[in-house]
């Protein structure tokens, strides 16, 4: 919608959420959020429980989305907000340009987007069972250039 995230209603958001790839979500989120300002206002803990988040980085995913929806966001991060128009069908072309398409499978099913990927640590790398030095060093250049 044209209108600001805190105004929006639970249809909206739970659209926003199938747009994210996070539709399993979207159901409870219908349910659970009222409007985008309540959905801002929640605590992680509250957001993990109310939506049933199980995945370290389903919910990495939703906090960084949550947080590209807060103005003051954009002069903290300047990429996070571009970042965000990368989706994940995206970043799995791309693990193909960086020659690792033997991990677009983990990057699929947890969802990771431009977003995530600009945040990524070595913990997410261990979720998404990214163990060879050489491919983490080839996923950190990747993401620098």
């Amino acid at each position: 919608p044209d209108i600001p995230f805190a105004d929006w209603d639970s249809d909206a958001i739970s659209q926003w959420l199938h747009d994210l790839g996070l539709e399993i979500y979207a159901a409870d989120a219908k349910r659970w959020v009222k409007s985008g300002a309540q959905f801002l206002a929640a605590s992680s803990q509250e957001i993990d429980k109310e939506l049933g988040i199980k995945n370290l980085l389903h919910r990495k995913k939703l906090q960084l989305a949550l947080l590209s929806k807060q103005e003051a966001v954009a002069s903290l991060d300047p990429p996070l907000g571009p970042a965000g128009l990368l989706d994940t069908s995206w970043v799995l072309r791309w693990l193909d340009d960086a020659g690792l398409p033997q991990h677009k499978e983990a990057f699929l099913a947890t969802r990771v987007d431009g977003r995530v990927l600009h945040r990524l640590t070595m913990d997410d790398l261990a979720v998404l069972h990214v163990t060879s030095h050489l491919h983490i060093a080839s996923l950190r250049r990747g993401i620098q250039v």
